[in-house]
């Protein structure tokens, strides 16, 4: 009996079965074949590096695509900023960023060297897993009711990387804290 004759003879879903399985050991064999590699030496923005055996690489992966160009205050918004801030009284600053976020964590580090040349007190920049959630851009949290100077010495950073302005009261703060969340990218 011929391979074809003992086919017709097959009810439908052995049939099915016999044609999944042919599909298989052809996939298979085109795995296995196949000798060609992708380059993406020549593509730009292409990841080049190995990342083998490296701890924490997905991560590593994640910062370097998808937040290519990472977030940096402008030396304008920094001159902007830096009169306004001297002439207040110097607060007590908290920045917060998301745990594990690099990018945020060193936007944090630059506000945070910008509010100690003007004599504020910061201890660090927090990692934080979400206190309050923020997925995105930076909010402002004060100990008392934020006035519109106070708010308005931050605005150059709102308007640099195009957020929208957001302060809350936080009854539970001290007046002479601010609280900066600095969110993703």
């Amino acid at each position: 009996m011929k391979l074809f004759q003992r086919y017709k003879k097959l009810n439908f879903w052995n049939k099915l079965a016999f044609l999944g399985a042919l599909a298989s050991i052809i996939g298979l064999v085109f795995i296995f074949t196949k000798k060609e590699s992708i380059n993406i030496t020549k593509s730009p923005g292409a990841i080049t590096q190995i990342m083998k055996d490296s701890p924490n690489s997905t991560q590593i992966a994640g910062d370097y695509i998808i937040k290519n160009e990472p977030r940096i205050i402008s030396k304008e918004t920094i001159k902007q900023m830096q009169p306004a801030l001297k002439a207040l009284p110097a607060f007590t600053a908290e920045i917060k960023v998301p745990l594990g976020d690099s990018e945020s964590f060193e936007l944090g580090e630059q506000l945070k060297e910008i509010l100690q040349k003007a004599n504020w007190k910061i201890d660090k920049v927090w990692p934080v897993i979400a206190d309050p959630p923020i997925k995105r851009g930076i909010k402002l949290y004060f100990g008392h009711r934020p006035n519109g100077v106070l708010q308005a010495v931050f605005a150059p950073i709102f308007e640099q990387f195009g957020y929208e302005r957001v302060a809350n009261f936080d009854k539970n703060m001290s007046p002479e804290v601010i609280r900066i969340y600095i969110g993703s990218k």
